[in-house]
């Protein structure tokens, strides 16, 4: 059975949604500049109606459209209890007065019961056949997942959802939600070690590496060694990484001496944009 009870799907008691237009997006390349929108996403939690007989209450469903891996994501928790029969999710786009999912451009989600078994059917279109994607359950949540190219170039803008009994007229019915931007946001983190030690006038190498675990690309990376007057620095104090792309580490090396004995600090700064980031590096002349 599909969506039938969401044809035209009115907004009753939640908030005004955006009509916010997010243009269509096939999978990016691994260099994706900071700020681009790489998946639109909603958390469903305002519903109405009666909680399907002899199963727990969903308390809400997240639904993640991925424009770089062309995949949906739909993802329920609920209180203790039986576990629902079906959690199902449409997606569309807001007309101005509702969502509408049964369109050419709508899209169906079921994670539950599908004949005999537990499992994860999309309708893409809400008119077109299945297709089937895996979900993990557990006694108190699923996360059903698909990826199919035609994922990333739908422009949806909202979604609906309800939990359905074993009666397809039993249900606990989500009000509708926008779909938010979600944007790539670099993550930078730097790695150089703590202590160098050398004997006489030697040079030391202290390496500086950054690593972005973020989710878009960090431009005009650069890293400064300084540090006292006793410090001195091989060639240009600072360096530039250039971008660093998502899921990559550059590494830097510089080359430092002391000038008298002692412990001395080199402190490193690594810039990129508003990020700052500082470390410090004893070097310990004997």
């Amino acid at each position: 059975m599909r969506l039938g009870f969401m044809r035209g799907v009115a907004l009753v008691g939640a908030a005004v949604l955006t009509a916010g237009v997010f243009a269509g997006a096939t999978p990016a390349a691994a260099a994706t500049p900071a700020g681009t929108v790489i998946a639109k996403a909603a958390t469903l939690a305002t519903y109405t109606g009666a909680v399907p007989a002899g199963t727990a209450t969903v308390t809400s469903i997240t639904v993640r459209q991925d424009l770089q891996r062309s995949t949906l994501t739909v993802a329920a928790r609920w209180s203790a209890g039986t576990v629902p029969k079906t959690v199902v999710v449409g997606l569309g786009r807001w007309n101005g007065t509702e969502c509408s999912v049964d369109g050419d451009d709508g899209a169906h989600a079921y994670a539950g019961d599908i004949g005999q078994e537990r499992g994860f059917r999309v309708y893409i279109p809400f008119s077109g056949d299945p297709v089937a994607g895996q979900a993990t359950w557990t006694t108190r949540s699923v996360t059903a997942s698909l990826r199919d190219t035609r994922i990333a170039s739908r422009v949806w803008t909202c979604a609906v959802a309800a939990h359905r009994g074993a009666n397809s007229a039993d249900l606990q019915l989500f009000s509708p939600v926008s779909l938010a931007p979600v944007r790539a946001t670099p993550r930078l983190s730097v790695k150089a070690p703590k202590k160098r030690v050398v004997r006489g006038g030697a040079w030391a190498e202290v390496k500086v590496t950054v690593r972005n675990s973020g989710t878009g690309t960090a431009s005009r990376v650069r890293v400064r060694a300084a540090g006292s007057k006793r410090i001195k620095v091989k060639g240009p104090n600072v360096r530039s990484y250039g971008p660093v792309v998502e899921g990559t580490r550059e590494t830097k090396v510089f080359k430092v001496r002391v000038t008298r004995k002692g412990r001395h600090k080199v402190t490193l700064t690594v810039r990129s944009g508003a990020t700052t980031l500082k470390r410090t590096v004893v070097v310990v002349r004997r």
